[in-house]
């Protein structure tokens, strides 16, 4: 239990000081740390084989902005590609992504995740005078409805 409390805290403190992108590789390890741990889950059964023909989506402005990992027996998850975006994006049980803007979570995906990563990235940069990790704590967000 201390040695897993000291490595969380050794993995917040590496994450608040700098941001990295998540490699395919990467993606996938992660997914199958994640399948070990069922409460997150949401009772589905995940816990399956990651097939080999795992992909990367990347849009033409940012580049690689979310890991498709699939299961052999049908099944995935969508992962983050930056370590400062949530990252589970979406997971099912089965099925796989299909890849045309007629799938609701297709064109969710590929409009709203490059944004996503856009917004951190630009939120991150030198230039803007500020940083993400700076301002966790700053309880100024606001809404606006119309």
């Amino acid at each position: 239990m201390r040695h897993t409390a000291i490595a969380l805290l050794v993995l917040f403190l590496t994450w608040t000081v700098m941001a990295a992108p998540i490699t395919l590789r990467e993606a996938r390890l992660a997914v199958q740390q994640w399948q070990a741990d069922s409460h997150h889950t949401m009772g589905l059964d995940l816990k399956q084989k990651i097939e080999a023909d795992s992909w990367s989506y990347a849009d033409p402005q940012v580049g690689n902005v979310f890991h498709y990992i699939g299961y052999q027996s049908g099944g995935y998850t969508i992962t983050a590609t930056d370590d400062r975006i949530t990252p589970v994006i979406a997971f099912s049980s089965s099925g796989s992504l299909q890849p045309d803007l007629a799938n609701p979570l297709w064109a969710l995906l590929t409009h709203d995740a490059p944004r996503r990563l856009l917004a951190v990235q630009q939120y991150d940069s030198p230039t803007a005078g500020h940083t993400l990790h700076n301002n966790l704590r700053t309880p100024s967000a606001t809404a606006t409805f119309s």
